[in-house]
């Protein structure tokens, strides 16, 4: 026998009534292997940190935040990283501030198929939401809510 792997219902945990965040919510966020620009392979568990973290997969996650949000954010001390395919390049207009990596092996490329482009990873490495761009800062306004309103 063996233990299965938490999963998280409540708390900052953002589940869609259908579902449509797709598979992975409450669940623990792949950690594979990801170069920096500099060259260095690190675990991306390393390169967020210990808050909360907002990946946008091959876009900057953060270029569609309202300026109250993008503040809401910066109180939580939120990292905000893009993911690209090995050696390809980064989308053009990357945010300041906006870390880029590339998916060493492919895991990420292959996690983030058929699921929205942006996720909201909370400090434990659960996955606290999956999004489009466009839809963060609503997502950001549920945060609010279970967090409260104050960063």
């Amino acid at each position: 026998k063996f233990k299965p792997m938490p999963f998280y219902r409540r708390g900052v945990v953002l589940h869609s009534a259908d579902h449509a965040g797709g598979p992975g919510v409450g669940r623990m966020f792949p950690q594979p292997l990801v170069e920096l620009r500099s060259g260095e392979v690190r675990r991306l568990d390393d390169v967020l940190g210990d808050w909360f973290s907002v990946i946008g997969y091959g876009q900057d996650p953060s270029g569609g935040l309202t300026k109250e949000n993008r503040k809401y954010l910066a109180g939580l001390d939120t990292r905000f990283v893009t993911i690209v395919r090995s050696r390809s390049v980064p989308p053009e207009n990357i945010s300041p501030g906006c870390t880029v990596v590339e998916d060493v092996d492919g895991a990420l490329t292959g996690w983030f198929e058929g699921r929205p482009g942006v996720a909201v990873v909370r400090p434990d490495r659960y996955l606290a939401a999956l999004t489009t761009a466009e839809g963060l800062n609503d997502v950001v306004g549920r945060i609010r809510t279970v967090l409260g309103r104050s960063a």
